[in-house]
């Protein structure tokens, strides 16, 4: 396993030289994830973009290679100092207020232009709250998650 971390560190910070970062990475792994954590820096913004999306696709290329380089799928959760928690929380503040909101006028509350790991943490958070259900509905750009009463 520590072979894995080291080489997955290695490969990373290849890619960061070929853009022109320079920064601290560390890699762990927990229950079949592999963190990797990118020390903030003056390129964080340029790293992360808007609502994540250069992140994501940092993180795709990322399991792209390391997927040809070491011959097997990884499950990679890319973050550049702190966003993705800073995001959690934020995600989970909207939900609450959905959920309040829900509760409070019976009608179904929709969140539009979240990617799938963004719906991922609504879904994760509202699914502890009793009398609530959430789904995905829609295609493509115009996926939205809905949050409703259980019947």
């Amino acid at each position: 396993m520590e072979e894995k971390l080291v080489e997955i560190k290695k490969i990373t910070l290849e890619l960061l030289a070929l853009m022109g970062i320079e920064t601290e990475v560390t890699v762990t792994e927990d229950e079949g994830y592999f963190h990797i954590t990118l020390a903030e820096c003056e390129t964080s913004g340029l790293l992360i973009g808007k609502q994540g999306e250069t992140l994501y696709s940092i993180q795709m290329i990322l399991s792209f290679i390391l997927k040809n380089k070491l011959g097997e799928e990884m499950k990679l959760v890319l973050d550049v100092g702190g966003y993705r928690e800073k995001q959690k929380g934020y995600l989970e503040s909207i939900a609450e207020k959905s959920y309040e909101k829900l509760m409070e006028t019976g009608e179904a509350q929709y969140l539009y232009n979240l990617n799938p790991s963004q719906r991922r943490v609504v879904h994760t958070y509202l699914s502890e709250k009793s009398g609530v259900v959430t789904e995905s509905e829609g295609e493509g750009e115009d996926r939205k998650l809905v949050i409703k009463k259980a019947e």
